[in-house]
């Protein structure tokens, strides 16, 4: 890429820009000429043995110009943006465009088993909004439809991002130096960052699918870096308007006793009042080991009478 500063590398960031995505670009041969397609899709992130592996999923009628391209050629590409805006002066030179954008490449298959078909399509589904009802395991399909429906997996070989923002928006994401060098970055926290700070202090960490996914519905990530290295995280998750939970409290071993658990704490409050409503009370709340107490009492933390209760909920396929 020959514009290095809008490069995104980090696999949770591009995940991220596709996430917010809505429709791909399908890039095709088709009888030897070039074919681009619109298309709806969805998407799955899955591990093999520690690799990240991205499929993409879309659909279409059971024949016709997209099936005949892939049976001719199965080698695809796509790109897809997240954003797009332009901007610019009196000046023709001063315009310019803002975006995020993803770029693949591929193998793409048409499926023929029904389960995998049905999978395809729940992925289809579930980026595009769709809420499984309580108490419903799985989603229904019309098999006279599903008969007609075929669906096409994406095998994703390469994948590349970028990002071109507003100045102030950038400022917002990147945040600011504190005076002592270090670097706070808000909602820019990965699902390798968080799993790196988690492993550092508390042993072995949550599965990177369920890290992303818990990433990407965090209300509010703050990180602190020294240098390129993450040093301290914390995340809050929450309403904005009764009540806010902070999660993962982590200052790098190396690094504690420094006063980044402050900072971090501090810049969540800080978020906290400024997205609330005016005159109202917010409920805060955390959970702390005995001897870090003292610790958020500081803040005006308090135990009350209540009792912690927590299961682990097993999610079943």
């Amino acid at each position: 890429m020959r514009r290095k500063d809008r490069d995104v590398k980090d696999f949770s960031e591009i995940i991220d820009i596709l996430s917010r995505s809505k429709v791909l670009h399908l890039a095709l041969i088709s009888d030897g000429k070039p074919y681009s397609v619109p298309v709806n899709f969805g998407y799955t992130v899955t591990e093999d043995n520690g690799a990240k592996k991205l499929s993409v999923f879309f659909h279409g009628a059971g024949e016709g110009k997209k099936l005949d391209a892939i049976k001719e050629n199965p080698a695809v590409s796509f790109c897809a943006e997240a954003c797009a805006d332009v901007s610019g002066g009196a000046n023709a030179c001063d315009w310019t465009c803002y975006y995020e954008s993803v770029i693949g490449f591929g193998t793409a298959t048409i499926l023929d088993d029904k389960q995998a078909c049905a999978n395809g399509l729940d992925a289809i589904m579930l980026h595009n909004g769709y809420k499984i009802p309580a108490g419903v395991k799985v989603i229904a399909y019309n098999a006279m439809y599903l008969a007609k429906t075929a669906v096409v997996k994406i095998d994703v070989s390469e994948l590349t991002g970028k990002r071109h923002v507003k100045k102030q928006e950038e400022n917002n994401m990147n945040a600011k130096k504190t005076a002592d060098g270090f670097t706070i970055k808000y909602n820019e926290l990965s699902a390798n960052e968080f799993m790196f700070l988690w492993e550092s202090v508390w042993g072995e960490p949550p599965s990177l699918e369920q890290t992303e996914l818990a990433m990407k519905n965090t209300l509010f990530r703050v990180s602190i870096f020294d240098g390129q290295k993450i040093v301290a995280m914390a995340r809050a998750v929450g309403d904005k308007g009764l009540c806010y939970y902070i999660k993962d409290v982590v200052v790098h071993p190396d690094y504690q006793g420094r006063g980044l658990g402050r900072t971090l704490i501090c810049e969540i409050l800080e978020y906290i009042n400024n997205n609330g409503s005016e005159g109202t009370e917010i409920a805060v709340e955390l959970c702390a080991m005995p001897e870090k107490i003292p610790f958020y009492e500081k803040f005006g933390f308090a135990a009350n009478e209540a009792q912690r209760l927590r299961i682990m909920q097993k999610v079943a396929k």
